[in-house]
């Protein structure tokens, strides 16, 4: 059976796709957009360099090609988040945490294609809005909430949303509230109406 990847696909088309996409397209993020594409099929490409290691042994040499370290990259970016997880989990606070996922209207998605600047007023309304919803439970108390902004979906097509992990309770007066319960009828209704 053959083995297709991201990166033979990218390989078969890419100069075909960028160059239909550089006749539609003329902002500045086209042009991240594309070394990370080329960052990624250039990756572990031995003529952009490699580490060489011979045992001392019995001489036998293995060429080691350096990798692209791109996030877009399926190895290299995995091995990122995998690494950024590892570190983050050790710094959280140890309760009981809750994923959220909001999303923003299919229709939306093409103002934020164009102004990525919003991403990051989509982040802080996400926040808002959990913490809001929070509050609206205890008043007062403040959760730990870590928000992450991904801008695609499984399927590779631009889908901004927002992933929060969030404390289930807060602090109020230096003291921990547990806080299980949250209302997701009314953060579905605070999320609608702060974008």
């Amino acid at each position: 059976m053959l083995a297709i990847s991201i990166k033979s696909i990218f390989s078969d088309h890419w100069k075909s796709i960028k160059l239909e996409l550089s006749r539609r397209y003329e902002s500045s993020h086209w042009k991240s957009i594309v070394e990370s594409v080329e960052k990624m099929l250039s990756c572990r490409e031995p003529s952009n360099g490699y580490a060489e290691y011979i045992c001392t042994h019995c001489g036998t040499k293995k060429k080691s090609p350096f990798t692209c370290k791109g996030r877009f990259c399926t190895s290299c970016g995995k091995k990122y988040t995998d690494e950024w997880v590892h570190r983050t989990v050790g710094e959280l606070i140890d309760v009981a945490h809750r994923h959220l996922v909001l999303t923003i209207p299919e229709e939306l998605r093409e103002v934020f294609f164009w102004n990525r600047s919003l991403l990051k007023v989509m982040m802080d309304c996400a926040a808002k809005t959990a913490l809001e919803v929070l509050q609206s439970q205890k008043s007062g108390a403040v959760p730990g909430i870590l928000v992450v902004v991904h801008t695609f979906g499984r399927d590779l097509k631009f889908n901004p949303h927002v992933h929060l992990l969030m404390t289930e309770g807060g602090l109020r007066g230096g003291q921990w509230e547990a806080i299980p319960f949250l209302p997701y009828a009314l953060l579905r209704k605070k999320w609608q109406y702060c974008y």
